[in-house]
């Protein structure tokens, strides 16, 4: 991975903690200064008093003022370190369900193997082609995002929520949002783009192949590896962004005009050879905040460079490096001992492609994709190694081990051999969740990303948690035409890029076969909206995650569950939920409009009152299906049973419905047919909950055992499609026991 969290909760030693007050301290001199200066300034030029009094020019006193900012960033870290030591609660169940997507307009559409493009759409400023990376900027909810067959970066505005029509604000490397890699007649091409006052080949504002970013949010920013233009680019964005804006530093490079591989200091021709300058093909970064350092995996070199970003300039020299002994080398595998090439062991690196940093406990993890693992090195806060040894390894038994798909233990290895410790890995992506302590690990041979627990660590161990297969036992698969992986909201395809969100408890995945995102995002499944007594609208744009909405009328609190994705009915402008008296008899009711995504189900929570309840669902398919007045709904009626007693307290009853509009009622397969929909009564007996609900849904309620028939009234509705869904919940509460007040029950 690839970004400096450094609006994130953090869990740091005390030492860290001491740097931020130490750099604090000096941004609030300089600050002081640079606001003394201004005043001074002011007064000066108010009294007409002599220019030469004047200590600090303008320009100076302006700059000196940039630290204020620095500074509130800096309390902002410290105050982010206090809230910090509450753990996350992001899911880790193996084959969660993304929340969102944004890329794609559903979760169902991706690769498609058909197309000279596999799937990828017409470029714009809302659809990608396989893009690869991710960096959060949490001060000003950015995402930025390396489309890289379109030769792009597109930066995303999170403040208003996710969806899959979401679209770009911004665009580097082009621009516009039209020109890319689908361009008619450049499909796949490798463009540097030019235009304006970039008209070279290799330029400031085209990027040949953009693989990974970083973001710097202390100094806002952004890193990009150029991978076969060999170079690292970066954007100043303090003062905004602008669409095409040039670049404003670059590395492996002397200038931004140049992108040839291992260029010497300075730009000296070396014969392609390793030195602190040069680059050859660089792929993946991380940005170290605290303590200024930008790693990159200089990957055709066999090493991670460390640069110092303190002071950053064209074509700088790095300070530090892994899989070498020194600059000047860059064989495969070199050995810890000397001499000794093509072997693996603690120093070797083969084609290393990502890494992420854990500045709590100051340690670099780096994918070590061809020997199919990731080594864990000791780098405090500050250090620059030279040529240090791994002291832990994922993905392998060993130090000393480099097998695909290794099993626990070591052992058995292979393509066939998927598990939950060994790693396929083509290309890879890493990122470190701080709050946590977990290390997420994009395998992307097996189409997954592995969620490993790193507070200890152990050579080998399995991982806690997989995303996009439902066990670690599925993975790469020749025979399937996705080669194991999948286009649905729990699949992925070859996926990339990794991002994890601490701010707000969400992990994004690029999902490049799929041409999409994918957002696994806990905190905000399950939370609230409240809705007045009456009409009351939930939302104009679809769920961005599993939401519970709460309606009240006369005190009766109805709760419905929607699943992410969750939009707005066929001809509605918004997902509805009304509450209102049943007319006539003042039973409390609710109506609920909304589609939901495919195969998905909703959740429907009704009052108890701790009374045996008898249940009438019916669960309708998709069709045209109106209740009018003249309609005389049976829960017994067409030969079939509908009604079912409430569980006793605390257990839960799953039964069998339909919805009897279907071709064929009894084939489980027919929208209308049956299919099984769970009943729960909670420990105290004050609710009902009904879950697996898919379909246009009648729900009544009565006491037991004696159901009669109801005369149902209320206005039409109808769908168009089976996965959608006009859900009318009527609640009616007959034979009220006289020991209850009315209005409690109402």
């Amino acid at each position: 991975m690839h970004s400096g969290r450094i609006l994130a909760p953090f869990l740091y030693k005390p030492s860290h903690v001491v740097l931020l007050v130490q750099k604090a301290l000096m941004y609030t001199k300089t600050c002081v200064l640079g606001v003394y200066s201004i005043i001074t300034y002011s007064r000066s030029l108010f009294f007409l008093t002599s220019y030469n009094t004047i200590k600090l020019s303008p320009k100076r006193s302006t700059h000196k003022l940039k630290s204020c900012k620095k500074l509130i960033l800096l309390l902002s870290i410290l105050t982010s370190m206090l809230i910090s030591q509450q753990a996350s609660a992001f899911p880790i169940n193996d084959g969660s369900e993304a929340n969102a997507v944004i890329g794609q307009l559903d979760f169902n559409t991706g690769y498609d193997p058909a197309s000279i493009l596999f799937g990828a759409q017409q470029t714009s400023d809302n659809r990608f082609f396989a893009n690869n990376d991710i960096a959060y900027d949490a001060a000003n909810e950015r995402l930025f995002v390396s489309d890289t067959h379109n030769h792009r970066i597109l930066v995303f505005d999170l403040s208003n929520g996710v969806n899959g029509d979401l679209s770009a604000s911004f665009v580097l490397g082009q621009s516009d949002f039209t020109t890319g890699g689908t361009t008619p007649g450049n499909e796949f091409g490798n463009t540097n783009s030019q235009f304006g006052e970039c008209d070279t080949e290799i330029n400031a504002c085209g990027i040949g192949t953009v693989d990974s970013l970083a973001y710097d949010a202390e100094n806002q920013r952004l890193f990009a590896s150029d991978q076969f233009n060999h170079r690292v680019l970066a954007w100043d964005l303090s003062n905004g962004i602008t669409n095409g804006m040039a670049a404003s530093f670059v590395l492996g490079q002397a200038d931004l005009v140049s992108g040839k591989a291992n260029q010497g200091c300075g730009g000296v021709p070396n014969n392609f050879r390793a030195s602190s300058c040069g680059l050859s093909q660089p792929t993946g970064l991380d940005y170290d905040a605290l303590g200024n350092r930008l790693f990159v995996t200089d990957s055709n070199n066999n090493r991670v460079l460390v640069f110092d970003t303190s002071n950053l300039s064209d074509g700088m020299e790095a300070s530090g490096v892994l899989g070498q002994p020194d600059f000047l080398t860059r064989e495969v595998g070199h050995s810890c001992s000397p001499g000794v090439f093509d072997t693996v062991d603690a120093c070797s690196l083969n084609y290393p492609q990502s890494v992420a940093y854990d500045g709590s406990n100051g340690r670099l993890f780096v994918s070590d994709s061809n020997s199919f693992r990731v080594t864990v090195y000791p780098i405090g806060a500050g250090s620059f190694p030279m040529g240090d040894a791994a002291t832990s390894v994922l993905g392998q038994p060993d130090l000393d081990s480099q097998m695909s798909n290794t099993s626990c233990g070591g052992g058995t290895f292979g393509d066939d051999n998927t598990n939950g410790c060994g790693m396929g890995i083509w290309g890879t992506a890493l990122d470190y969740n701080d709050v946590d302590n977990h290390l997420y690990v994009s395998d992307q041979a097996n189409h997954r990303t592995m969620i490993f627990d790193v507070e200890t660590l152990d050579d080998g161990q399995a991982a806690i948690g997989i995303l996009g297969q439902t066990d670690n036992s599925m993975g790469y698969d020749p025979t399937d035409p996705s080669f194991g992986g999948g286009t649905s909201r729990s699949n992925l395809l070859s996926p990339s890029g990794i991002e994890y969100d601490a701010s707000n408890d969400r992990l994004f995945v690029s999902d490049s076969g799929n041409h999409r995102i994918m957002v696994f995002s806990h905190n905000i499944e399950g939370t609230p909206v409240d809705l007045p007594n009456g009409n009351g609208t939930v939302t104009t744009d679809p769920l961005t995650g599993d939401s519970t909405v709460e309606s009240t009328v006369n005190g009766t609190v109805f709760e419905v569950d929607f699943p992410a994705g969750t939009d707005t009915a066929d001809g509605e402008e918004a997902i509805l939920v009304n509450t209102f008296e049943w007319p006539g008899l003042g039973f409390p009711s609710v109506n609920i409009q909304a589609t939901l995504p495919a195969g998905e189900t909703k959740t429907i929570t009704i009052p108890h009152q701790n009374a045996p309840r008898a249940i009438c669902i019916w669960d309708h398919d998709g069709e045209v299906y109106t209740i009018n007045m003249e309609t005389n709904f049976s829960c017994t009626g067409d030969g079939e049973q509908h009604t079912f007693p409430s569980p006793p307290n605390g257990t839960c009853v799953t039964h069998n419905v339909h919805g009897n509009l279907g071709d064929n009622p009894n084939d489980p397969n027919d929208p209308g047919g049956f299919h099984d929909v769970e009943m729960c009564t909670d420990a105290d007996g004050e609710s009902i909950t009904i879950s697996g609900l898919r379909h246009t849904t009648v729900v009544m309620m009565d006491t037991y055992p004696e159901p009669p028939d109801s005369n149902v009234v209320g206005g039409g509705c109808n769908t168009s499609s089976p996965f959608s869904i006009l859900g009318i919940f009527f609640l009616c509460f007959f034979y009220i026991r006289k020991s209850f007040d009315r209005d409690t029950i109402a």
